[in-house]
């Protein structure tokens, strides 16, 4: 999860732990209930990706592994070849 603090400043890779839990009208939770499918359609599509992915750095300083397989490796390979990663929306890397 990439977030803005109240100082303006990008805060990277926290982690969260989102639990759903059903409730009935009366507030009461439902047994059985609990879900943590909170994934969206990107993280899905990743699922499908096969095991042989070797992902684009985009012109960026490929690292020692020679694929990009996260956005933040995209991201540190355009900071090591000293480019600015200002659109991260247009990698399919997430």
């Amino acid at each position: 999860l990439d977030v803005m603090d109240i100082s303006g400043e990008q805060q990277r890779d926290l982690t969260h732990n989102v639990l759903k839990v059903r409730l009935d009208e009366h507030g009461a939770i439902v047994p059985n209930s609990y879900s943590a499918e909170l994934r969206n359609d990107v993280d899905k599509l990743n699922e499908q990706k096969k095991d042989g992915y070797c992902g684009s750095c985009y012109g960026g300083l490929v690292p020692a592994s020679g694929c990009c397989q996260t956005c933040e490796d995209v991201r540190t390979a355009y900071v090591n070849r000293g480019w600015s990663f200002s659109n991260p929306d247009a990698i399919e890397q997430v």
